[in-house]
């Protein structure tokens, strides 16, 4: 709904659209062959709702990691808080139960009080901590359904990027990228651009 009315939250749940319904659907035809060995959602409605027709047309399950939630975009890499602020989250009703919680954490990001950078800066350390820690498990495909800002800053924390880059964080958008040895990460694609990004950007993601 806030792409619809501009009224964007960032911790705060918010519904798809009747769009956002129709794309959610779509996305469920157009990856019901792929199989992955764990699929990970935020816990936000928005995201909840974006990977539901998925698992019910597949009979999978979800692993709600609360770390994964969106972010406020920033112009520097803040040092890293010892922790950050919750609060209770559950899965809607009207949902399918085919969600779990990681360690059965059922947290999200507190919406009452704003995050310090700091403390968006630890849960981004902790879900990039977490990803590498499923690679050393064996896990070779995972999905992760999440929000653009938290997304981009997660792939350059794996990829290990100085300080911020500012490259399109587009919604409903798609990143992938692998590793073989889950310290050193390349890109396979990122976002569904709107234009090409500049060759400075590229230059640095590549020698990465």
């Amino acid at each position: 709904m806030g792409n619809s009315t501009g009224n964007y939250s960032l911790l705060e749940s918010d519904s798809l659209s009747a769009i956002g319904r129709k794309q959610a659907q779509e996305l469920a035809r157009a990856l019901e062959s792929e199989v992955f060995d764990k699929i990970i959602v935020s816990p936000l409605t928005r995201a909840l709702e974006t990977i539901a027709p998925y698992l019910e047309k597949t009979h999978q399950e979800a692993e709600v990691w609360p770390e994964i939630t969106e972010m406020r975009w920033q112009t520097t890499h803040e040092p890293r808080a010892a922790a950050w602020p919750h609060e209770p989250a559950e899965i809607p009703s009207d949902l399918p139960d085919r969600f779990t919680f990681f360690d059965d954490r059922r947290i999200k990001p507190a919406a009452t009080l704003s995050e310090k950078p700091e403390e968006q800066r630890s849960r981004l350390y902790d879900a990039k901590e977490r990803v590498e820690q499923l690679h050393r498990e064996g896990y070779t495909s995972v999905l992760m359904v999440s929000h653009g800002i938290f997304i981009r800053e997660l792939v350059c924390a794996l990829l290990q990027l100085p300080g911020v880059l500012s490259f399109p964080a587009d919604n409903c958008s798609a990143q992938q990228i692998a590793s073989k040895d889950g310290k050193n990460w390349d890109v396979h694609f990122l976002n569904r651009l709107a234009e090409p990004p500049s060759p400075n950007f590229l230059k640095r993601v590549l020698s990465h």
